[in-house]
């Protein structure tokens, strides 16, 4: 993410939640990795929706969560891309895909078989049980033990760092 972006996201949720302090650089830290467009749409719609925070409400989580759960199309959009490659491209062609698991759903199938189909409701089908089942498993997918000890070595280096070996 883009520190200008950021910083106007701060700077919506200082003037929508006023009596919430914001400590900027752990917001920055624990969501820099969200990417710009999907951090805004999260933002505005925290702002937009929720009327009381709590002080225990973890904002930051809730806006990850609200960042993050967007990321992929709902499978029968997934299926309207994949036709207009089908249309763009054909059966020879190289088809180019914005979201990573409809080009893994289609990969699934085989864009020859999709392409040639006589019966494409069918290969419709199986394209959006392939992406349902995957979206589901990368959403609900466990970090490996050795990412763990990864991430939690990072976030140790930088909680030092924000508060200068306290913790």
């Amino acid at each position: 993410m883009q520190k200008e972006i950021f910083k106007q996201g701060l700077a919506v949720l200082c003037a929508t939640f006023t009596d919430r302090k914001f400590n900027a650089k752990v917001y920055w830290e624990l969501l820099n990795d969200i990417d710009d467009k999907q951090f805004l749409l999260a933002i505005k719609d925290v702002c937009s929706t929720i009327t009381d925070v709590y002080p225990g409400t973890n904002l930051i989580a809730v806006i990850r969560d609200r960042a993050l759960s967007g990321t992929y199309k709902l499978s029968g959009e997934a299926w309207e891309d994949v036709l207009k490659e089908v249309s763009r491209v054909g059966h020879w062609g190289d088809p180019k895909f914005e979201d990573k698991l409809t080009e893994k759903a289609v990969n699934c199938i085989g864009w020859k078989e999709i392409c040639a189909s006589e019966l494409i409701g069918v290969e419709r089908s199986h394209f959006i049980k392939a992406y349902d089942q995957m979206a589901s498993r990368e959403k609900s997918e466990d970090v490996k033990p050795e990412e763990c000890k990864k991430i939690n070595i990072e976030q140790k280096k930088k909680l030092n760092e924000l508060t200068g070996g306290i913790a």
